[in-house]
């Protein structure tokens, strides 16, 4: 009997304390300050109001859930921001303690910035730690609250003028309706007409404006965005160097923009007619399999007559499913001479284009899987161009000061009869340069000169650096190499390789890309693939975030890190000590550096400059002396500079014993110099090259 009758008695038990807890409550939300019972104070009265007996049973039964129920509900708040189409925020919703502080990441979109919101209390905008976006925090929240920001558009407007002569109608009966006919439609890339635009901002961190990528435009049907222009409809030659008037999307351009702005023109591909191309399920198991998923389009051949069309444009989708794949030998021995990928690609299968006449490729960053092998036999295979179709993932790093360099550089040399500019000089190698070296110091002992400094990284391969830089420099200019040693195999141009690292380098303008011969160079499509997988897992980011808004550690300055000529001139105090950082020593022998494998590329490249009339000079790179190997012996480190200067092709203006530095002039490394450093480097190095300008070497 007492054992049926226990369920019974506790549930009467918890009714009752739950018909208290509401008439509690209730009472409580009519007093005067509005204070509200905490769970303690709860629990007291509920339990209070029974006898001992259901007291006990209460408490065993449902004194834990009422704690944990009411200490959520009664002291949390909830607040939340607003979407708009001005930002976007990470992590928009949160719960926290009533009465606490609250704090919001805000990312405006490239021209927004945030200037007030709409919460009643205090609230504080600030730079967070990382420097990208804006933080919000509100104070002393207590009740659930939602936010809206106000958003200001600054920066330089872009006119963007988007609409489009299409240039031939689809319902056309003079275009032919059989794939085997020969007349395929031509589909050269045109202008569109100007006749209407929408305005989107840039903030002016860079001497050359990055052109909107597919996130910030949508295409018309039909049509694949190549570019933009500055010149007026009318021009059909897009693939230019990507430096004058034309940028890829996403790319730099050269333009100088007025009080009202930049106006720039899409240029646009048509797509080639889908029914010249051979398709199955990007799941299908033809040869070499697509594998896809099953719910997009494999390419799998053409028929389309290379005569009737100079631009091959894949149609971005076809029968309505997505164009994903290009399939193995899909494009085998095709006489195609240049192709356009849409966004829309994902994988490009091995022997994709085996043996085909291709030239030049068009391609967006949006693609997944892509290397080498899809182009086996290629061997006209000359340029490679890549629209953005995603947001940069290296702005702000150092990587992302190598696009501001070079458009420093060709500023320089675009200008330097107006500017009165006798000589251009520029230092190269990696970081050791880029951190080495006070340009505005040198510009004054060599009136007339302007000097660029390009040290960016050093492991990666220098050969590709140096080839963007040759065109900007004409006779009687100077190139002044330092290479490091820790890098020797890419700072002495050992191999044509490129790496995912040089792709870091030129994402914030692909259009430096299309000045390459691709045929001069190796693993071109091996590393863009690498590129892409890595920064697949990286934050998003926006093409006006810049290098010289951080340190090298990425941490928010309030003085450019970074001046005009590309040298890092933060702040850099001596080390403590000098002993080494790293605990690598370095051979400084002539065995460590044979002829044939360092000295006889690095000719070949030097020779390239000198066959233009550049006068080459070649110093060494800084480096702490203690960290060096035991064979690197005072006779081994003469007989090594004593080699460079036999078997290299150019003058070594400096001594090796005067680039080994006290461990306490260098910075974190044992090859970035302090700002003392710097300066007494400097001084060195402008001692030697006036010596070797007076003596004609």
């Amino acid at each position: 009997m007492q054992d049926s009758a226990a369920p019974f008695a506790v549930s009467f038990v918890v009714l009752s304390a739950a018909l208290l807890l509401v008439l509690t409550i209730a009472g409580c939300a009519a007093a005067p300050d509005g204070a509200l019972p905490s769970a303690t104070e709860l629990n007291e009265v509920s339990t209070a109001a029974l006898n001992d007996d259901s007291a006990a049973n209460l408490n065993a039964v449902s004194a834990t859930p009422l704690n944990d129920v009411s200490a959520a509900s009664l002291n949390e708040v909830s607040v939340v921001v607003e979407d708009s189409a001005s930002y976007t925020v990470s992590a928009p919703a949160k719960t926290i303690a009533r009465g606490g502080d609250v704090s919001f990441l805000i990312l405006p979109k490239e021209g927004q910035v945030v200037t007030a919101c709409d919460y009643t209390g205090d609230y504080e905008l600030s730079s967070p730690p990382s420097g990208a976006g804006t933080l919000l925090t509100l104070r002393s929240v207590n009740y659930d609250t939602a936010i809206s920001l106000s958003m200001e558009q600054q920066g330089i407007p872009l006119r963007l003028v988007l609409d489009a002569d299409t240039g031939s109608d689809p319902n056309d009966s003079s275009v032919p309706r059989d794939s085997n006919v020969a007349a395929t439609p031509k589909n050269e890339p045109f202008m569109n007409a100007v006749s209407s635009a929408h305005i989107i901002y840039r903030r002016p961190s860079h001497l050359r404006i990055n052109t909107p990528g597919l996130l910030e435009v949508n295409p018309p049907e039909g049509r694949t965005l190549l570019g933009w222009s500055t010149n007026a409809p009318g021009s059909t030659d897009i693939f230019q160097d990507g430096l004058d008037h034309f940028a890829l999307p996403g790319s730099r351009i050269k333009a100088t923009a007025d009080a009202e702005g930049l106006t720039l023109y899409a240029v646009w591909s048509e797509w080639t007619d889908s029914r010249y191309f051979e398709t199955e399920s990007d799941g299908g198991t033809g040869e070499g399999g697509s594998g896809g998923k099953g719910e997009g389009v494999a390419i799998t051949g053409c028929t389309a007559d290379p005569a009737a069309t100079p631009v091959l444009t894949i149609p971005a989708a076809i029968d309505g499913k997505p164009v994903t794949t290009i399939a193995a030998k899909a494009f085998e021995n095709a006489p195609y001479k240049a192709v356009i990928l849409p966004a829309s690609i994902r994988n490009i299968h091995d022997d994709a284009f085996l043996r085909a006449d291709l030239e030049r490729l068009f391609l967006y960053d949006s693609i997944e899987r892509i290397s080498d092998r899809a182009f086996s036999d290629c061997g006209k295979l000359a340029h490679l161009y890549i629209g953005a179709a995603t947001a940069p993932r290296y702005s702000g790093t150092y990587y992302d000061t190598f696009p501001d360099k070079m458009d420093y550089l060709m500023e320089q040399a675009a200008r330097r009869d107006v500017w009165d500019i006798d000589r251009l000089l520029v230092l190269f190698s990696g970081s050791s340069t880029r951190f080495g070296y006070d340009s505005k110091a040198i510009e004054a002992a060599f009136p007339g000169t302007a000097v660029a400094n390009m040290g960016v990284f050093a492991y990666t391969n220098a050969l590709p650096q140096l080839d963007l830089i040759l065109p900007c420099l004409r006779r009687g200019d100077i190139l002044l190499d330092s290479p490091e040693f820790d890098a020797a195999k890419r700072q002495f141009c050992t191999s044509a390789s490129f790496d995912d690292k040089f792709y870091n380098m030129i994402e914030g303008n692909y259009s430096l890309l299309a000045r390459l011969d691709l045929r001069r160079y190796q693993n071109v499509f091996n590393a863009f693939s690498q590129f892409l997988s890595i920064r697949r897992a990286l934050p998003a980011l926006q093409y006006g975030i810049s290098a010289k808004d951080y340190d090298e550690d990425g941490n928010p300055v309030t003085q450019p890190s970074y001046n005009e000529n590309g040298d890092y001139i933060v702040y850099r105090a001596n080390a403590d000590s000098d002993a080494p950082v790293y605990g690598l020593p370095l051979d400084y022998t002539v065995n460590s550096y044979p002829e044939d494998y360092f000295l006889a590329p690095a000719n070949e490249e030097f020779t390239r400059f000198t066959d233009r009339g550049v006068r080459v000079f070649f110093t060494y790179a800084p480096r702490n002396r203690l960290a060096l190997s035991k064979a690197s012996t005072k006779e081994a480190i003469a007989a090594l500079d004593q080699h460079f200067r036999d078997h290299l092709s150019v003058p070594v203006i400096s001594s090796i014993e005067d680039s080994l530095y006290p461990g306490r002039l260098f910075y974190g490394t044992d090859n970035h110099l302090s700002t003392e450093g710097v300066q007494i480097r400097t001084e060195r190095v402008i001692r030697d090259l006036k010596r070797a300008l007076e003596e004609g070497l």
